[in-house]
Parts: structure tokens; sequence; C-alpha cells
């Protein structure tokens, strides 16, 4: 019965104040703003929790009339537990004025989600709550949205397998993957408030250059990148993709950059490069080999048959005729025999000592050498082929000139230069040696020795061919003197293990020059 009688009085209390509410004038400014509103507006009574009045936008909203909503209490609309919502409706009185968001149900049983603001009106010393109703469905939607992207965002970070980093307009972080912090040995806290050029200045520097100038072009190129806090990491390469996000008005808002650890890659492909480089090193090693093997078998096949078949020619004439040809005739053909042998001899000997350097089985043994000593032996050693040529030979070499070099090797080297000097000069020439002190571009003492001839010079398409055994084609002398071009190989491998150099300069029918160079010693005051 009390309860009963509670709610008797309650509605007759709803109903007093409706009367009050009707009695008021109907063209007032309040009710026209209420009923014209195109904001949807309640009115409700607090204790009853009955709804008093709703307005056209309501009535639309909620797809109830307005008799029916004068018979349905907040809780119809209202999807929280009735003391939920009595609790917030005295906060709201006490307040006298707040902001909700709730779950609201329509006539057809649709769900809305809406915003509140419920404010006490006084009418009487009666209490009656004026709620005004906004629709949020659809900023909900966009804000579960927003945050359903933020969680793959956060995913995307978390779980990825290249670096990302996202980067302010300034290039200051705003978030970096798990990856990117873990390459750069530091935790994701660690970049909160810096800047990407603060923490590493030089990296990826001409990618945001281009940015900050308008060049958006999405760029992919694995780079060197040294991360400086970590020097323990050393030198990684990345592969690095920029990209600038713009808004509507065309403005860089955000960086971002992707970037993917392809150390192992770049390294993988520096081996495999090696390895090529290698193979095809080794490939010309092999063809230079075999093309220099090809050199050598002709130059025994030839070269040496030659003057054996030219000897056995003379010898065989010589025994025929030796009792026809008188005593100056077999004379000139023994020097013929002789002058073959002497040239078989040479070849052979450069054959044995070019097969031997090719092996690596001479011995380098320099020596402190008078270089006056050894262009004289020379000179001595060349004199009959001189005078059979009427060839002068001269040298202006210094007693005191010392030099630094394996004994056996520099006699070659000599004996070679004006051997080919003699060869290539007519009756009645002449060769000069002489030498000078120089210095390398590494301040080197070195000296300087030049064997020059007034023979019949070399073509500069020659030149360069002088010194390899696969380019050089021998030539007769003056004389029609046999050669394999052997001699300036030997002289210039020789030379090499001395760490000096040889060129040549001639012209056609105007003479040579080879000079060379090899260590020199100082003589002490």
């Amino acid at each position: 019965m009390n309860i009963q009688k509670s709610h008797k009085e309650l509605e007759e209390e709803n109903a007093i104040l409706r009367a009050k509410l009707k009695a008021c004038d109907a063209n007032s400014a309040f009710n026209r703003y209420f009923e014209n509103n195109k904001t949807i507006m309640l009115q409700i009574h607090p204790k009853t929790k009955m709804i008093v009045n709703a307005n056209n936008a309501a009535i639309q909203f909620y797809g109830y009339s307005k008799e029916a909503f004068l018979k349905k209490g907040i809780s119809a609309l209202n999807t929280l537990p009735p003391k939920e919502i009595d609790e917030l409706m005295q906060q709201a009185i006490r307040q006298k004025s707040d902001r909700y968001e709730f779950t609201h149900k329509l006539a057809n049983g649709e769900l809305k989600e809406v915003e509140i603001c419920a404010s006490p009106l006084n009418i009487d010393d009666h209490i009656l709550m004026i709620i005004t109703v906004y629709d949020i469905s659809d900023r909900i939607k966009v804000k579960q949205q927003v945050q359903k992207q933020a969680k793959i965002l956060d995913l995307i970070f978390t779980h990825s397998l290249d670096s990302i980093i996202l980067l302010d307009k300034d290039f200051n972080f705003i978030k970096v993957s798990n990856t990117y912090a873990k390459a750069c040995m530091l935790d994701i806290s660690e970049f909160a408030g810096k800047n990407h050029f603060d923490l590493y200045p030089s990296s990826f520097e001409t990618e945001a250059n281009n940015a900050r100038n308008g060049k958006y072009i999405y760029k992919r190129k694995a780079r060197p990148f040294i991360f400086p806090d970590n020097p323990a990491l050393g030198t990684t390469y990345w592969d690095l993709g920029l990209v600038p996000i713009l808004d509507d008005a065309g403005e860089i808002q955000l960086f971002l950059f992707t970037l993917k650890d392809v150390t192992k890659e770049k390294k993988a492909e520096q081996e495999r490069r090696l390895i090529e480089d290698a193979l095809r090193k080794r490939e010309q090693e092999v063809s230079e080999s075999n093309r220099t093997k090809d050199k050598f078998f002709s130059i025994i096949a030839h070269d040496l048959k030659s003057p054996f078949t030219s000897m056995l020619g003379f010898s065989d004439m010589l025994l025929q005729n030796i009792d026809i040809y008188d005593k100056d005739k077999q004379q000139k053909f023994m020097n013929y025999i002789r002058d073959g042998l002497v040239d078989t001899l040479k070849l052979l000997e450069n054959l044995l000592l070019w097969s031997r350097s090719q092996k690596g089985s001479i011995d380098y043994i320099p020596i402190k050498l008078e270089l006056h000593y050894v262009v004289s032996e020379t000179v001595v050693f060349f004199t009959n082929m001189t005078k059979n040529k009427n060839i002068s030979i001269s040298h202006q070499i210094e007693e005191q000139t010392c030099v630094l070099a394996d004994e056996n090797m520099l006699f070659t080297i000599m004996r070679n230069l004006v051997s080919n000097a003699i060869k290539f000069t007519h009756n009645g020439g002449s060769i000069h040696i002489e030498s000078q002190s120089v210095t390398d571009k590494n301040g080197h003492n070195l000296t300087e020795i030049t064997v020059s001839d007034t023979g019949v010079g070399i073509s500069s398409n020659r030149l360069d061919e002088l010194f390899s055994i696969i380019g050089n084609v021998s030539t007769n002398g003056t004389d029609l003197e046999t050669g394999t071009g052997l001699g300036l190989v030997l002289c210039s491998e020789f030379i090499q293990k001395h760490n000096g150099t040889i060129r040549a300069e001639s012209k056609v029918n105007q003479g040579s020059k080879f000079i060379f160079t090899i260590p020199e010693v100082l003589l002490s005051k």
C-alpha cells in the first residue's frame, strides 16, 4: 500500500507539473524555442523519470508520437539501469548542468549513440530537467574506426620485420617500430621528443633535403649507415624508402621512412662480386698464360729452329767445298756459324731465364754495384759485334755511381738492351749509354740509365707492345739478324723486381732510347 500510494503521489505531482506547463503562455519564447528547435529536446520529471514533453525533433528521431512519449519514462530510451540514471540526474541537478554519453533505443529497437546535456529548470518550486540530445553515432563510428586503425598501426609497428619511422614535418619522432629501436639498440621510449637528425645527423640527409625542397620522389636505395651512438654495430646497409604524407592542401604533414636491413644481402653481394672478380681475374690469367705458352712454343718452334737450319746449311756447304774454298771464304763461313751459335746461345739463355722468372725460381739478391763496371763489361762483351758492323759504342757513367741491384739481372738487362741497339743500328752508326740521378714521386733516390742508338727507330703503335710477350712481334735487324723480342720482356720483369720502371722513346729512322730506373746507393761524403 505504501508503495502504491507513493507512486500515486508521484503521478499526481507529474500531472500538476504538466498543468502548470500548460498554464504557461503557449506563445512564450521558451515554448517556441523548445517546440521548433532542430535539436532533439526532452523535458523529464526528475522524481518520476517520466517524459513530460518532447519536441518535434525528438518525435522524429525516436519514432514515438507525443502521446506515446508522455506515457514513457527515461528508462525506456536509456539502456542504463534505472538506479544509474537516477544517480546521474541527481548529479546534474546538483551541478545545475552536465554532459553525458549514452546509448539510446529508438521505437524500432535501433540503438543510437547520443550525447546529452541535462539542465534543471525550476517552475513554481517544481524542478524539471531539460534534456538536449545530440546524435553522435557517426562520430562514435569514426572514433571507433580511428581507434581500430590506431591498433592496426600499433600492430604494424610492433611486428613489422622492416624498420618503420614516422616523423612530423620537422623530422621529430612520432612513432618507431620495434625493429628500428632494436637495430638502434635503444628503447622505444628514448625516441620520444627527439629529432631524427639530433640522434643521427648525417643519416638520410639527402633524402630529407629533397623532401624539404619539394622533391617527393619515393626512393629505395641500399646505402651504408653507421649508428654513431653504437659503434659496436659497425656499418650496416639499409634499403631506404621515403614517403612524404601531404594534407588536402598539398602541405607536408608527416614523413614515413621504411628501412630494410639488407646488410647480409649486401655483404653476400660483395662476396659474390669478389668471387666473380677473382674468377674473372683467374680466367684472364689462364688466358694470358695460354697465350704466353703459345708464344713460348712459337719461339722454340720457329726462332730456335731457324738459326740451327742456317748453321747446318753453312756447315754442309763448308764441308762439301772444303777443298774448293780458300782460307778467307772458309773463315767467312765459320764466322756465320759462330754468330749463329752466339745468337742461339743468347736465345736459349733468355728462354731459360724467362721460364725461371715465370716460375718465381730466380732469386733476387740486390747488392751494391758500381754501374761503371757493369756498363764497361757489357761494352767489352759486344766488341766483336760492334766491330763487324762498324758501330761505335760509348758511355758516360761516372765511376762513383753505385746502384742497389741484383748483379746477374743487371747484366742481363744491359746485355739485352745493348744487343738490341746493335741489331737495329746500321753499319757506321753509334750507341751511347749514360746515367743520371733522379727522385721518384715518393722521394726515393734512383739512377736513371739510358741506352740510345742511331738505328731504324720504332713506330709509335708498337711502343706499348715492346715489353709484353703477347703483343711483341720480332723483326730482323739491319743485317737481317734474327730475334724474338723476349729480351725486352725479361728486361721489364727484372726491372720490376728492382721496383723500377722502363720506357722507350723512338721515331722511325731517328733512333731509339730505352730508359730504365733502379735504386741508387748514395755515397757518404
